[in-house]
C-alpha cells in the first residue's frame, strides 16, 4: 500500500462506521488453565482432550465407567466474563448402557 492510498483512507470518514482493532470473541481462541499442570492449554476439543488423556492425575473417578474426571477452569475471551469451572470427562458409553441395564 503506498504512502498516497494511506492519505486517502485516512482523510475518508464515514460516519456509519467504526474502526477497531480488536477482533469479534468468537474469532480469538479461547483457552483453558489446568489447576494441576498449572498451564495454559488451547481451548478447542483435540487440545484439551490430548492434554486430559489417561496418565493425567485426577482424584474424582466416574461412578458409570470408573473413569478419571478433570476440572478445568474455561478462560474468558472477554474481560467482563468470570471465569467459568468446567468438568471434562470421556465416559465410556459401553460400560454406562451396561450399568443402566444392570439397574433395570
Amino acid at each position: 500500500m503506498s504512502s498516497q492510498d494511506t492519505q486517502s483512507n485516512s482523510n475518508h470518514k464515514c460516519s456509519d462506521q467504526a474502526v477497531t482493532d480488536s477482533v469479534h470473541s468468537r474469532f480469538r481462541s479461547s483457552g483453558i488453565y489446568c489447576d494441576t499442570c498449572n498451564i495454559n492449554v488451547i481451548g478447542n476439543h483435540s487440545a484439551i482432550e490430548s492434554h486430559f488423556n489417561s496418565s493425567h492425575p485426577s482424584k474424582e473417578f466416574c461412578c458409570y465407567c470408573r473413569g478419571k474426571v478433570f476440572t478445568y477452569v474455561q478462560m474468558s475471551n472477554d474481560c467482563m466474563e468470570k471465569p467459568k469451572y468446567i468438568v471434562y470427562h470421556k465416559c465410556s458409553t459401553t460400560k454406562e448402557e451396561e450399568s443402566t441395564r444392570e439397574s433395570l
